[in-house]
């Protein structure tokens, strides 16, 4: 009796020790493909240089400093100056199409004028982008909304 109790512990055991559990849990972190040549043109930091549908001049805008964006496009992650407050967030990259998700996260000085309203209602328009001659232009459909200089 004492024999056959201790062979079903054994099997019992042995049947415990080599299952497979049901699921699995990893750990990995999920990874992007690397970024295509055409995407990687738009990796880097870079400043305004104008805005076209504002007429004020950027230095009546923008007081203090030009607005500025760094751009991975590995990571899909943005990070900038408004001319006033810093902001960070996500954003969608496919060929030309470009958007930034809403809402992003920002610092939340009070900000002189209406400088840095325009430039994040204009980030949120854009759709499109292009880089042509060292210039990233963002646009909304056709038409162009800001351009910025790559900086050194």
């Amino acid at each position: 009796m004492k024999s056959i109790i201790l062979i079903g512990i054994l099997i019992s055991v042995s049947c415990f020790v080599n299952a497979k559990p049901a699921f699995t849990y990893s750990n990995k972190i999920q990874t992007q493909q690397p970024v295509a040549k055409p995407y990687a043109l738009i990796n880097g930091k870079w400043t305004l240089i104008n805005i076209n549908q504002n007429k004020d001049s950027l230095d009546i805008l923008f007081s203090k400093k030009m607005p500025n964006i760094a751009v991975d496009a590995e990571k899909l992650f943005i990070v900038g100056y408004t001319g006033c407050n810093t902001f960070r967030g996500k954003f969608f990259l496919n060929k030309d199409s470009l958007s930034f998700k809403s809402p992003m996260a920002s610092t939340m000085m009070a900000c002189p004028g209406n400088g840095e309203q325009v430039f994040l209602t204009l980030l949120q328009k854009t759709n499109r982008h292009i880089v042509e001659k060292g210039i990233l232009n963002f646009f909304d459909g056709k038409k162009l909304l800001m351009q910025f200089k790559r900086m050194e």
